[in-house]
């Protein structure tokens, strides 16, 4: 049975630590804001250092799950779901309590797969919980990938980059977001460079798309137009900064979320004449696909209308960035705020 303690955290509508020993669960969930409607954002599982780290991670994801979905115009909140433990290792047991505890929230929280859950581990969920809407929306990778691809021609234009073929672009890490972005990007004849600590992952992306390949640390000094993070966040800081303006790097333009090690970066890479497109405002297709369902069905017609909305409002976003003198990350934290907070 699961066992629930309430966690009291300023700025936080709700924080739920969950455990459950029998089934080996050791759980959070943060609801940020729920002022749009039901808090939405994806459950991760990982092997945290320590229990304040798992806390730090959810909260800091959740609430960027309120700017994405805000920004995205989606009638959504921010929330987020965390497990600690190996993702190797996870049981149907554990999926099982892990869905209870999403039902205990009695809808206010909607889930999907994010970094160490699949597809098929939210079946399991679905078991105990009626709030997965990506049963019926189906995998949300493909859509995160086509709305970075969209925000990257976003970027092009914005840099006076009028084809893609030819552009370089370095992508870190090819799980499902990553390797269909490969694909979108080297059908456009451009050219991709990938790294990748799953080498079997890395070994795919060569064999299909025939990628070129480098080491995990050396990606930062690949000299390219565009560097695209897709695997997980806080590698933007002031060292891997330096090493990608050595390399000529002119965007960044990622699927990873939280990439900023901290958000004063954003000045730092706008200092560095490095344009970049905020994680949570072109990162945002695997949620658009997810508010597709509707009560009258899955809507494919509004999920493509909002995954082609993201390259414009990153234009707005870079628009306003030039005219105001702000960080990108300053002018979409306060449109997103304009929905939210008013």
């Amino acid at each position: 049975m699961n066992a629930y303690r309430e966690l009291k955290v300023d700025g936080y509508e709700r924080v739920l630590e969950i455990e459950n020993p029998a089934a080996g669960l050791r759980a959070w969930i943060a609801l940020h804001n729920t002022r749009l409607g039901p808090a939405l954002g994806g459950c991760r599982m990982w092997n945290y250092a320590s229990r304040e780290a798992a806390i730090e991670d959810v909260l800091r994801l959740s609430k960027a799950m309120t700017y994405k979905n805000a920004l995205a115009g989606l009638d959504f909140g921010g929330g987020k779901a965390t497990i600690w433990g190996d993702s190797r290792q996870k049981t149907e047991p554990l999926l099982e309590t892990m869905g209870e505890a999403v039902e205990y929230l009695h809808g206010t929280y909607v889930t999907a797969e994010d970094v160490g859950m699949s597809f098929e581990d939210m079946k399991v969920f679905r078991r105990k919980t009626r709030h997965i809407p990506s049963i019926n929306a189906g995998d949300p990778a493909p859509a995160t990938a086509r709305g970075i691809f969209n925000g990257i021609q976003a970027v092009c234009r914005q840099l006076g980059i009028r084809d893609l073929s030819g552009l370089s672009v370095a992508v870190q890490g090819t799980g499902s977001v990553g390797y269909v972005l490969i694909g979108l990007l080297m059908k456009s004849g451009c050219r991709v460079t990938a790294s990748d600590l799953n080498q079997d992952r890395l070994k795919k992306a060569v064999k299909d798309y025939g990628v070129t390949t480098v080491g995990v640390d050396e990606i930062y000094d690949t000299a390219c137009d565009i560097f695209s993070p897709c695997a997980l966040g806080g590698i933007i800081n002031a060292a891997t900064i330096e090493r990608l303006s050595r390399a000529g790097i002119k965007a960044v333009a990622g699927s990873a979320n939280n990439q900023l090690a901290e958000d004063g970066l954003a000045d730092v890479l706008r200092e560095r004449g490095i344009l970049y497109a905020p994680d949570f405002a072109i990162n945002a297709g695997g949620v658009i696909l997810l508010a597709g369902e509707t009560p009258a069905g899955f809507d494919r017609e509004l999920v493509d209308k909002r995954l082609e909305g993201i390259g414009p409002t990153l234009m707005r976003i870079f628009e306003a960035s030039e005219k105001e003198h702000k960080s990108t990350v300053r002018i979409a934290n306060e449109m997103a705020e304009a929905r939210f907070k008013r």
